[in-house]
């Protein structure tokens, strides 16, 4: 306390809190310390305010970030061991005050290379922890256990941790498959709570170990599984209050990084308070605690401008006005910001019970700061033993900063109360034996030669030959058309991207039941995120609505896509088979290699399995332009029947391997929605071909 009395009084840094408003200043008061408290005798070789010093004399254009790494996380890291041994003090009672986030995790970085415990206060994302990841991936693995590569996905993450080697072994995939069937059943008809207790709890391995058990036992398992916990807390509480069905869960856990960047508190980590850590806290949040000893770092850092717009009091109200860079009222801005800094300083230099560590910065360039960028440090050394001055006159000292004026202080004064100082170019810290991590040198491979004809791997999009074909009007790609509808809708790749997205993250559940389509609004807005397409989110709604609540036409009784349950339904499957001689799909450039492709939607319904492709084409200005006569014409303009094939394919040989019925037997058909075109109560948009419809396209008499 008399250390601060002396450094923040009058006569040695004058007008210590401005406040330019009213173009005066806080004059300090001293503090004095109560007389029933029981002061701790606190000895040691530094002072209770000591300085450490970082010189970027020996590199040009030292930066900030430079002395960080050379001198101030090694001169903190040096210190903390040193205190611990000579005090036996405890690593929670230390504290770093940073300035954000960016800060703290360059030395919660640092810190782990030398295995010095901290706990981050400021809190790191969930949305970066490996645990969302891989969470996102066994829920993917579960809803879909027909792709292969999901499901080999979630073994070889950090959940399961299966080896390259088990991954490749197919007996193992197969012995795991009763297990994913499992949790899906529970997943669908108990709900994410029993799901996540069943999984942690279930064994995916010949250990024998559960999922919970093989963590724990794993090197940095426990904060994984904190993490996992943290997250399915937050999905359980969402299952309570707007379960979507588990088809819904993909998208909501997508939604963290959204999140994140909004600083939203659901996805910042807990740290677990019984942990001895260093504590690692930004300025702000450090406001009413108190620590042992503290290491002020956040103070040096300067800021930069970024803002465009500055308020202003103006009659008694705040405007926004332009910044100029010379304005008399961008220069009381800056006041009043680097005033706010000030108050910064004294709530951080105020956080220590014994002792202060404070960081100085010399020799790194300042010629050029502006008003308003210098860091709470450089504002108190511009001060400091020296006489009261201007603004204007301030930043002229900061620029010119080199030391001596504080130096020159801490002889006189500092030093005769509790405070000393130290001067760093660089600090080599040396590693403890624990802080090594083992070397291992690698070999690389031995080459391998493999001869065998490449194959090619295509999909539809690069086989086929599109016949020559064009519109009778222009496509509209006006999107500040007054006019808004499906058919003023401008037409575009991205266009035909956002939709396809819509229909694949939305729960078509949601849809049953809803009279209006305007109500289907917050179901499809966290979709939107392209600023140009927010003033047509009335026509997207009404385009999802419609497709999922037409009537298909292929029963007596009404039956649309709302109506299908979340277990009957697979969107955006994969699929990956050779192309066979014997194949022979007409219209198809290449004859030989694999071809891969994703199918939008494939459903079950009253046993049948039906394919739907969701087109977004443009067909024309009205709706009797999706009519079946103009919906054929596009299905041939655009080779779409030999999509039809390649489609119908790959469901064939999927269904080869769990259907006991034959496919003629069990294939409903296809659904080709131009989504543009579907209207209630009407046919129009919709082309369906059955099994029959097909075979009979694709004959070679009938194709021509």
């Amino acid at each position: 306390m008399n250390a601060l009395n002396v450094l923040f009084s009058p006569d040695h840094t004058p007008k210590f809190i401005p406040l330019p408003k009213t173009n005066f200043h806080l004059t300090y008061q001293p503090v004095f310390a109560s007389t029933f408290n029981q002061t701790r005798l606190f000895e040691d070789e530094k002072g209770a305010v000591h300085f450490f010093m970082g010189d970027g004399s020996n590199k040009k254009n030292s930066t900030i970030q430079d002395l960080e790494q050379k001198v101030f996380f090694p001169f903190i890291a040096q210190e903390i061991r040193r205190l611990r041994k000579q005090k036996t003090l405890a690593y929670s009672q230390f504290a770093v005050l940073v300035r954000d986030r960016y800060q703290a995790l360059r030395l919660a970085e640092y810190f782990d290379s030398y295995q010095l415990p901290y706990l981050n206060q400021r809190g790191t994302s969930l949305a970066e922890s490996p645990a969302l990841n891989a969470l996102i991936d066994l829920i993917k693995a579960v809803l879909h256990p027909q792709n292969i590569g999901t499901l080999r996905t979630l073994l070889g993450n950090s959940l399961i941790g299966w080896s390259h080697e088990k991954l490749h072994d197919s007996s193992n995939l197969e012995s795991i498959l009763s297990v994913i069937q499992s949790l899906k059943q529970v997943l669908i008809e108990q709900g994410f709570s029993i799901f996540y207790d069943r999984f942690l709890q279930s064994c995916w391995g010949k250990n024998k170990l559960s999922i919970l058990e093989q963590l724990l036992a794993e090197e940095g398992g426990v904060d994984f599984y904190h993490d996992l916990q943290q997250i399915a807390e937050i999905v359980i509480n969402h299952q309570y209050h707007e379960w979507n069905g588990p088809e819904g869960l993909i998208p909501f856990l997508d939604q963290f990084q959204k999140w994140d960047e909004n600083e939203d508190p659901r996805v910042k980590r807990f740290q677990d308070p019984s942990k001895d850590g260093i504590k690692i806290l930004t300025l702000h949040v450090s406001k009413g605690l108190e620590f042992d000893i503290v290491f002020a770092l956040g103070l040096i850092q300067r800021n930069s401008f970024k803002d465009e717009l500055i308020p202003i009091e103006k009659e008694g109200k705040f405007v926004l006005i332009p910044l100029e860079e010379s304005s008399e009222q961008r220069l009381h801005y800056c006041e009043e910001i680097d005033a706010e800094k000030m108050r910064q300083l004294y709530v951080a230099m105020t956080r220590a019970k014994y002792q202060l560590y404070i960081p100085i910065s010399l020799h790194i360039p300042s010629e050029q700061i502006k008003y308003g960028e210098a860091s709470p440090l450089d504002l108190l050394l511009g001060r400091l033993g020296q006489t009261e001055c201007s603004y204007e006159t301030l930043y002229d000292r900061i620029r010119h900063f080199n030391g001596q004026s504080f130096i020159k202080f801490m002889e006189e004064i500092g030093s005769r109360n509790g405070m000393t100082y130290s001067i760093h170019r660089e600090i080599f810290l040396e590693k403890n034996k624990n802080d090594s991590v083992p070397f291992i040198d690698l070999e690389p491979p031995k080459s391998i030669s493999i001869l065998t004809t490449p194959l090619l791997m295509s999909s539809f999009s690069s086989l086929n030959r599109i016949s020559s074909f064009s519109l009778s009007q222009t496509p509209p790609h006006d999107f500040n058309n007054s006019i808004k509808t499906e058919h003023t809708l401008p037409a575009s790749s991205e266009t035909g991207i956002l939709i396809h997205e819509l229909l694949e993250k939305i729960s078509f559940r949601d849809f049953k039941g809803v009279n209006l389509a305007v109500e289907t609004l917050p179901l499809i807005r966290p979709w939107i995120q392209n600023e140009m397409y927010r003033p047509w989110e009335n026509v997207l709604a009404a385009l999802v609505y419609q497709v999922l609540n037409v009537d298909l036409g292929i029963y007596s009784s009404p039956f649309c896509l709302a109506d299908i349950e979340p277990s009957k339904l697979v969107r955006e499957m994969t699929f990956l088979f050779p192309y066979e001689s014997d194949l022979a799909i007409e219209g198809l450039v290449e004859g030989q290699g694999l071809i891969k492709g994703f199918i939008d939607l494939i459903f079950v319904h009253k046993g049948k399995y039906y394919i739907v492709d969701w087109k977004s084409n443009w067909l024309g200005s009205s709706n009797e332009c999706y009519d079946f006569f103009h919906l054929h014409q596009a299905m041939l303009d655009h080779n779409y029947f030999v999509q039809a094939k390649i489609y119908t394919e790959a469901l064939k040989r999927y269904l080869k391997l769990v259907e006991t019925r034959s496919f003629e037997e069990c294939f409903g058909g296809f659904f080709y929605l131009f989504l543009r075109g579907i209207q209630s109560n009407k046919q129009s948009g919709i082309y369906f071909c059955d099994a029959q419809d097909l075979i009979k396209i694709f004959s070679p008499k009938n194709y021509e």
